[in-house]
């Protein structure tokens, strides 16, 4: 694994084929990497007067999300 938790080597690469095997497998990877929440749920930006905390957890999200559009290209 390499620094950040990001796990190195060859991850899937979805061919045109065996659609079901790959989904599996980017489900785990998106998992172990607790990156599957935002994928499925996805982002939406605080309104212009949110506190503080809320755009805290925004920031978190986005890094999050770039996680997880990282794994899948």
């Amino acid at each position: 694994m390499a620094a950040g938790g990001v796990i190195s080597g060859n991850l899937p690469v979805f061919d045109g084929t065996s659609y079901g095997d790959w989904c599996v497998k980017m489900e785990a990877i998106l998992g172990f990497q607790e990156v599957d929440d935002i994928v499925k749920k996805g982002l939406q930006e605080p309104a212009k007067n949110a506190t503080n905390e809320t755009k805290n957890a925004y920031k978190e999200s986005r890094r999050l999300d770039c996680k997880a559009r990282m794994l899948l290209h």
